[in-house]
């Protein structure tokens, strides 16, 4: 923003925020309207930023089979703080440029982990105390209940199928 004009011997020094001069000129003016509109000048701002974290799935044989996923690390987003510069033409912003960045902490990612071991469905039945179905066909839902059905919509409203027969 302009803060000053000033006339030292026919020659004019427009001053910006911050004491910088936006403009010099030994010419002579014949429309100070549109010459204070027509002043460029640069002021520099500001901005912090947090990179999200990522989350990075791995597996570990050492989990047992069946297990739900593990945070083995827990994800941090990082700091970063970008410094602008902006050229102005009165009080329209004409170019905003990164003028620095500087990272002050890099994001953490979390780290998540999964059995790599294969879940043997007539055992994972038996811990959630599921019975079997005695018809010779059927899906076992999400939740537990039992559907004589198959197919799609077997269990729309029990969280899906979890496992057919």
């Amino acid at each position: 923003m302009l803060r000053r004009l000033s006339i030292f011997g026919g020659i004019i020094l427009v001053l910006a925020t911050g004491g910088s001069v936006a403009y010099a000129s030994s010419s002579p003016v014949k429309n100070w309207a549109d010459y204070l509109l027509n002043i460029q000048h640069v002021s520099y701002s500001t901005e912090t930023t947090h990179p999200a974290f990522l989350v990075q799935d791995t597996t570990d044989p050492n989990l047992p089979a069946g297990t739900k996923p593990v945070i083995e690390s827990q994800g941090k987003d990082g700091t970063t703080i970008v410094k602008y510069k902006e050229t102005y033409r009165g009080n329209v912003l004409l170019k905003k440029e990164v003028a620095s960045k500087e990272v002050i902490e890099n994001p953490q990612a979390e780290l998540v982990a999964t059995s790599s071991k294969i879940v043997d469905p007539a055992q994972w039945f038996s811990s959630q105390g599921i019975q079997p179905v005695s018809a010779s066909h059927g899906s076992i839902c999400n939740d537990g209940w039992k559907s004589p059905s198959q197919g799609s919509g077997s269990c729309s409203w029990h969280r899906g199928v979890n496992y057919t027969f």
